[in-house]
């Protein structure tokens, strides 16, 4: 498939989440809407991967997948010889029925992601991608640095959106850690 064609193949995928909803939902009144990244914030973290180059993303949770399909649209239409886009959620299967890595697979995106159903305290210490910066911050609050020796990395980089869930850590270029929305903010 080109790459013209998978990022149309992504694009239908996004509008059609956001314009019916995902297949399955919880069952908790209003959950998508609640949960899910809304599609301008999703647009603009698209918009931000590609002004970057990005080749290599890693997020923590998934849920539905809008914000994953909108890195996914980055990653594909950035052109790398090898995006990877590693996600970690462990709660995929069990709390989300799959629905979030179903949609990436409908729109092909499985190819280039691969999903870590570990706690992100578990899989980041852990070289998801080989180089990639590990300094984040989950939910528990725990901050992990940079090996002794490595260089200092860049400040973490904030979206200019105020609405934006995610926090972009930057490794090395076409490289970015994205944290999770629902993460206390790092106290620096």
């Amino acid at each position: 498939m080109s790459r013209e064609r998978h990022r149309e193949r992504v694009r239908e995928v996004r509008d059609r989440l956001a314009r019916d909803g995902p297949p399955w939902t919880r069952d908790r009144a209003g959950d998508f809407d609640v949960v899910t990244v809304p599609e301008r914030d999703c647009d603009a973290l698209r918009d931000l991967l590609i002004a970057e180059g990005v080749e290599t993303v890693v997020e923590v949770g998934l849920a539905y997948g809008s914000s994953a399909l909108a890195i996914g649209e980055a990653l594909v239409s950035v052109g790398a010889q090898r995006p990877l886009h590693v996600i970690i959620d462990p709660f995929q299967a069990t709390d989300w029925s799959n629905v979030g890595w179903q949609m990436l697979q409908s729109a092909g995106l499985d190819a280039i992601a691969r999903l870590v159903l570990q706690p992100s305290s578990m899989a980041l210490p852990q070289p998801v991608v080989p180089g990639a910066l590990r300094r984040r911050h989950d939910r528990s609050g725990d901050r992990t640095h940079t090996p002794p020796g490595a260089p200092p990395p860049r400040p973490f980089v904030r979206a200019g959106i105020r609405a934006l869930p995610a926090v972009l850590m930057p490794a090395r270029p076409g490289e970015v850690v994205v944290a999770s929305a629902r993460a206390a903010p790092p106290p620096w």
